[in-house]
């Protein structure tokens, strides 16, 4: 099966509304949320949230509080089990 990415398309990442490089961990979603999920992941971070944990994530902020792009990454259907966690593959 070929699952070639098509350059016009159109979609934005559920997570910050960024252009969407492919399908990454379950759903359509762009570079930058692609490897802060797998990062988060692999290296089994626990991140704490400074306000209510309810930060506006977007393209501009994402970068400014991971807890709450974290949850979001689950909220929107990105799944851990494709995921490699650390130590756990050759």
């Amino acid at each position: 099966m070929d699952y070639s990415y098509d350059e016009d398309l159109d979609e934005l990442c559920p997570v910050c509304g960024d252009k969407v490089s492919g399908y990454h961990y379950g759903l359509l979603t762009c570079e930058s949320c692609k490897g802060f999920f797998k990062r988060t992941v692999q290296n089994n971070k626990h991140y704490t949230c400074t306000e209510s944990q309810s930060c506006k994530i977007d393209k501009t902020q994402r970068k400014r509080c991971p807890f709450c792009r974290f949850q979001k990454c689950l909220t929107v259907g990105m799944r851990l089990e494709g995921a490699r966690r650390a130590g756990l593959h050759p």
